[in-house]
């Protein structure tokens, strides 16, 4: 759990994403991608030396694609520069660029009826091709600074900026029963038209000093810190909901194309939200076999909101403490055991359908385990426990807006093993038992639909399971390597307020391999989901039901420089 040391996050922690950095040596690579449903991708990746302090990289690639779902397509375009500065081995200044622009027609998926998840085919799309690609577009800046102060002591400095945008035209299934004409034939089906304009900014900046000391026998490994952020959102929502029978498309017979109705004002929130945070962290070395971590992190934050068509202006502020700690003990050089608890918060963004905003999300989170090590062999047990309060939910009368479901808590099991089962092949293996149910009772007063204490999460697993194997192999000495994975995904519940709507189990086998056919080029070929399985990604609700693709090749040729 990382909440003690970066906050506003999830109790099961934070993912760390590390982005190519640039190389003093020239080096590059130009991947061509190609598969199923005239998938084309261009990947390129270009870095070199300036001088002896400057070097640079840039890398970016290019997508069009359509899908196994009928009209949608995606375009994509990536490009990310960067740039290291070195003025002596001690300093470190990177810069890093990013542009991003992706198109894609809006998809709400298939309807189920009566839980027959053959109603429509998986390929069946009910939107309209006529209101073209929604578009995702933005731009961002990233600047650190790593000083190495002393043998024992670093400091690191970071800023980065973005912005983002989001605005298209959708035309989305009606989720209102009594506006849906759906349930009274059976094949007509009634949607809303919608016009999003998202536009956001985000600016923050992190300040921290690491190093190490000792207080007699202690080894304390010190990590303090302060970071700070701003960020904005305007969201522009306009919307045309007729009543039963209008606007409407046969489930069994699309005919696109039709008249499209204007759409009017449903909401123009504007919110701000800024805040700063100081943390402390001592991770300390009592015994050669014990080690306690002990942390907190203080944050301030505010956040302001208005709704400019029927709501007013709101304001929110508050101090919130997330203390962590930490221990583990190894039993013996093979065997170690852990226990962590830590609690944290999320400032959440948006508005509900009376133009309200929303309190803070709280999270507590706890887990115990136990990890083996030895001869290239990795196990770990562990139980965990979390609780969310202030939970975001699907309003389902309202379709496209949120409401807060109050307190949600999550028990599982986790185990995962891996290692060589020979000099040419590994094994991974992976299964999570997951319990994850609200744990007081809500009654949302604008639809008067209660959520019992107990009531599953959505899109949530009791069971999920993984395998993968992987085998490397020479071909008339030329390096190969294959590799089967098979994932596994209990059942789930669809809906939030319908108990009766759940999404059913799937097993996905995939396969992949790749030849070195020279020593500069590279040929690897996939198949996903290869005994073409039908299976659900996510849902809304069963008439916003997302399938998941069939059978998929793609194989793709790298050339490296």
């Amino acid at each position: 759990p990382g909440s003690a040391l970066y906050g506003r996050g999830e109790p099961g922690g934070t993912i760390n994403i590390i982005t190519k950095k640039p190389q003093f040596l020239p080096a590059g690579s130009i991947t061509l991608e190609g598969g199923s449903y005239d998938h084309k991708r261009l990947e390129g990746d270009y870095t070199r030396g300036i001088n002896d302090e400057l070097a640079f990289r840039v890398t970016g690639a290019l997508q069009d694609s359509d899908s196994f779902r009928d009209e949608v397509f995606q375009r994509r375009k990536v490009l990310n520069p960067s740039l290291l500065f070195t003025p002596s081995d001690d300093t470190k200044v990177l810069y890093e660029g990013e542009y991003l622009n992706h198109e894609q027609l809006f998809d709400r998926g298939i309807v189920i009826l009566d839980n027959d998840f053959d109603t429509v085919p998986r390929s069946r799309y009910l939107g309209e091709p006529e209101d073209g690609a929604t578009e995702v577009r933005a731009i961002g800046h990233q600047l650190s600074l790593e000083q190495q102060l002393n043998s024992e002591w670093r400091m690191s400095l970071g800023y980065s900026n973005r912005r983002s945008w989001l605005d298209g035209f959708s035309s989305d299934t009606e989720l209102s029963p009594s506006r849906q004409s759906l349930y009274d034939d059976g094949e007509t089906l009634t949607r809303q038209r919608r016009l999003r304009d998202y536009q956001t900014a985000d600016h923050s900046f992190r300040a921290e000093l690491s190093g190490s000391a000792m207080t007699g026998n202690i080894e304390h490994n010190l990590l303090l810190g302060a970071d700070g952020y701003r960020y904005r959102l305007d969201q522009n929502l306009d919307r045309y909901r007729g009543g039963n029978g209008t606007y409407t498309l046969n489930i069994f017979a699309p005919e696109y194309g039709q008249d499209q109705p204007e759409v009017a004002p449903l909401n123009r929130n504007h919110e701000l939200q800024h805040g700063y945070g100081f943390y402390l962290q001592d991770l300390m070395t009592l015994t050669d076999d014990l080690r306690v971590l002990i942390g907190a992190r203080l944050d301030q934050y505010w956040q302001s909101l208005h709704e400019k068509v029927y709501g007013s202006p709101q304001s929110d502020s508050g101090n919130i403490t997330s203390p962590r700690v930490g221990v583990t003990y190894d039993l013996t050089d093979e065997l170690t055991t852990y226990v962590s608890r830590s609690r944290g918060f999320l400032p959440l963004t948006g508005s509900d359908a009376n133009g309200n905003g929303f309190d803070p999300e709280r999270s507590r989170a706890s887990e115990v385990g136990v990890r083996y090590s030895d001869a290239g062999w990795y196990a770990s047990l562990a139980y965990f426990q979390a609780t969310k309060s202030n939970v975001l939910t699907a309003d389902p009368v309202n379709a496209g807006f949120s409401t807060q479901l109050g307190e949600a808590k999550s028990d599982g099991v986790e185990v995962e093993a891996s290692g060589q089962l020979s000099a040419q092949t590994s094994l991974r293996v992976s299964y999570t038992w997951l319990d994850s149910r609200t744990s007081k009772d809500a009654v949302n007063p604008d639809w008067g639909v209660e959520i019992p204490a107990g009531s599953a999460l959505v899109n949530i697993a009791e069971h999920s399971a993984n395998l993968m194997l992987q085998h490397h192999l020479m071909i008339r000495n030329i390096p190969s390597h294959a590799a089967l994975t098979v994932n596994y995904v209990g059942e789930r519940l669809g809906d939030t307020v319908d108990p009766d709507y759940i999404l059913p189990e799937h097993w996905l086998v995939d396969v992949s391999a790749c030849v070195e056919v020279l020593p500069d080029l590279t040929v690897e070929a996939a198949v996903t989901n290869l005994t073409d399985t039908f299976w659900v990604d996510n849902s809304y609700s069963a008439l916003w039901t997302q399938p998941g693709a069939p059978r998929t090749y793609k194989a793709s040729l790298t050339y490296e420089f």
